[in-house]
């Protein structure tokens, strides 16, 4: 074995042990080299081959598309911080875009650059919103990209653009439906239900809805979630009173990081939150996100509820046999509307080094075409409007997916799986969801607080 072949080996180690899933065994220049630094099953499979034909033919250039996988935010940060990683294009979360804004790791983005690579007309995903003869002034074409999506993102549309959205999703409680009685508890509970079967409450839950005493709920170790829809639990009762912009305005202050109801420091609400959830808690211990999906995608599930983002409940009902076992509910009350971002990162030895590539891939992607490929393959939403219509009219009329749900269920089941898949169809949904944002100086006080609510549970 020559020293050449061990040190490739040692680099490809070194890569997977780092918690990355790359694809850099082929020596390619650098400047042939389109660095993307994705999500974990938020790619259509083979798809970068396609570009980089696209990108051949469409100038004359050869590109390697190098793809690099995470399965948090964290771990893009930290990559990002940590590693000294070269990547043309990331794809943070809401709030994690905000956190890299304000830390100067990513670059404000050139919309006209992408106008460029599109063709003219309505079907442009930007659009030169200034008066014929003044300087440039390119949006996000509300035509073409669902503007409920963009207008999260981009509030201040005279600000500098950092994130174009990409996929998107919404959280709730995935359960297993045999248990009698426990959709309707749910339903009843809202986000209080994966916390609230404790001594106190379980004669409610055994007396008006059936629910059996060993239920086992399951939420997962995550201090942001749990501490954002804690708090939608706490205000549900005031939550169900509001609608229009007063609801929105609302949701918009449970998701971020200031105190709440006079409180006077961003410790009181956490204490406020620890206390709720040392209440309410049912006694049992955190279990990992995967591990409860593959109970569930197998119908082993020890779990009959569980916290989940849409992305993953809609993957186990696509492809599990038993996908007629499971609902996903999202409360009344409201619920969290990620939205995962491409954008291009600073580089720590200057600008990013294959930009036009970067901007030419990111256009192609946004493609109806392509962002339908994606969506169905992630199982995640796309904004892209002509995308997501034309795949929510396959599921709605043409798919065989729904046809081994008992005849008295379907249509019922069929609902409700559209609406996971599918939240920018109805409108109840969209105005009841908020985008998580980027706590800033309070983000560490509130993690050593979680941390001390799972040493409480002990």
């Amino acid at each position: 074995m020559t020293k050449k072949t061990i040190a490739i080996i040692c680099i490809a180690v070194l890569l997977i042990g780092g918690g990355l899933t790359t694809w850099l065994l082929i020596r390619v220049p650098r400047s042939q080299t389109l660095r993307i630094f994705i999500w974990d099953h938020f790619m259509a499979e083979g798809i970068e081959n396609q570009f980089q034909r696209y990108w051949r033919d469409h100038t004359g250039r050869r590109f390697r598309v190098v793809i690099g996988t995470y399965s948090s935010n964290d771990d893009l940060r930290r990559a990002l911080v940590n590693e000294r990683a070269d990547w043309d294009i990331i794809v943070p979360s809401d709030y994690m875009l905000e956190r890299l804004v304000a830390e100067n790791r990513v670059r404000p983005l050139n919309l006209s650059r992408i106008y460029n690579l599109t063709p003219t007309g309505t079907d442009s995903i930007v659009r030169n919103i200034a008066p014929e003869g003044e300087t440039a002034n390119w949006q996000f074409n509300p035509d073409v990209i669902d503007s409920r999506i963009t207008g999260h993102i981009h509030r201040d549309t005279t600000a500098p653009v950092f994130g174009i959205p990409y996929l998107y999703g919404t959280m709730g409680v995935f359960i297993d439906n045999r248990i009698n009685g426990l959709r309707e508890a749910v339903e009843h509970y809202g986000w209080a239900s994966l916390w609230a079967h404790d001594a106190e409450l379980t004669p409610t839950w055994v007396s008006e809805f059936g629910v059996a005493r060993n239920i086992q709920p399951s939420t997962k170790a995550i201090g942001r979630e749990n501490y954002t829809l804690a708090r939608l639990a706490m205000h549900r009762d005031e939550l169900l009173t509001l609608n229009g912009q007063a609801l929105a305005d609302r949701l918009d202050e449970l998701f971020g990081a200031a105190p709440q109801d006079g409180r006077e420091t961003f410790q009181e609400e956490l204490t406020e939150v620890l206390r709720f959830l040392q209440r309410m808690h049912p006694q049992r211990i955190f279990e990992s996100g995967d591990q409860t999906l593959e109970e569930f995608y197998s119908s082993t599930n020890q779990h009959h509820m569980a916290f989940e983002w849409s992305v993953s409940a809609v993957y186990v009902m696509q492809y599990s046999n038993h996908r007629a076992n499971f609902e996903y509910i999202i409360p009344e009350e409201g619920t969290n509307l990620w939205i995962n971002n491409f954008a291009i990162p600073t580089n720590p030895h200057g600008h990013t080094r294959n930009v036009d590539a970067a901007y030419g891939f990111i256009e192609w992607m946004m493609r109806p075409e392509n962002a339908s490929r994606n969506m169905a393959w992630s199982g995640s939403s796309t904004p892209i409007i002509e995308a997501a219509d034309e795949l929510f009219y396959y599921f709605d009329n043409e798919s065989t997916l729904f046809n081994n749900i008992p005849e008295n269920r379907r249509e019922e089941w069929k609902e409700m799986f559209l609406r996971a898949f599918f939240p920018m169809q109805f409108n109840d949904i969209m105005e009841r969801a908020a985008v998580m944002r980027h706590f800033g100086e309070n983000r560490d006080q509130m993690l050593e607080t979680y941390l001390m609510y799972n040493f409480l549970l002990g």
